[in-house]
């Protein structure tokens, strides 16, 4: 990652930003929009895996960590990747959505796609869901099984947005 981006950032403006892999070392990735009106870039879409080189579900120290912030949304792409039901998604990411949410895209129309298992965060602007079921069975999109990274209690991706103030704007006790 140092040779490609020095500073840990690789960012990209009026365009989506496609990602799958391995990952080793520190970096966020940014997709913004152009701030034109009816712009529907900035998005970052997971093509497949993305994970980090020493994993950090059994070594809480490692070193890799990796931040994906878009302007717009961050999809699990379903077009054009084969995936069924027994299929796994793994990515080991922190990801921010300003304006979206995190989603697998045409979750309510793709036929079943596995299960999406994610170890880090998630901050959007909204909720999504990423399948649909009846009788408890997987009928579109994916199952998903979320973990937080114990890691980002201490420590963030490079440059990876945060609030260091809180403010309470109401209280009530019982």
């Amino acid at each position: 990652i140092s040779a490609l981006a020095p500073n840990g950032i690789i960012g990209v403006k009026g365009i989506d930003v496609r990602v799958s892999g391995t990952y080793k070392g520190k970096a966020t990735i940014v997709a913004r929009t152009t701030g034109s009106t009816g712009n529907l870039k900035g998005n970052v879409w997971i093509q497949g895996d993305i994970v980090a080189a020493d994993n950090p579900k059994t070594n809480p120290s490692s070193p890799d960590v990796l931040g994906l912030v878009a302007e717009r949304m961050t999809y699990v792409a379903t077009t054009g990747i084969s995936r069924n039901s027994g299929s796994q998604t793994n990515v080991q990411a922190a990801i921010y959505c300003h304006n979206g949410v995190f989603a697998v895209e045409n979750y309510s129309s793709c036929g079943p796609a596995g299960r999406l298992n994610l170890f880090g965060s998630v901050t959007m602007n909204a909720s999504t869901s990423t399948g649909t079921s009846s009788g408890g069975v997987i009928t579109n999109g994916m199952l998903k099984s979320f973990r937080h990274d114990p890691r980002f209690l201490m420590q963030s991706p490079i440059m990876f947005p945060f609030a260091d103030k809180s403010q309470v704007l109401s209280w009530w006790e019982n």
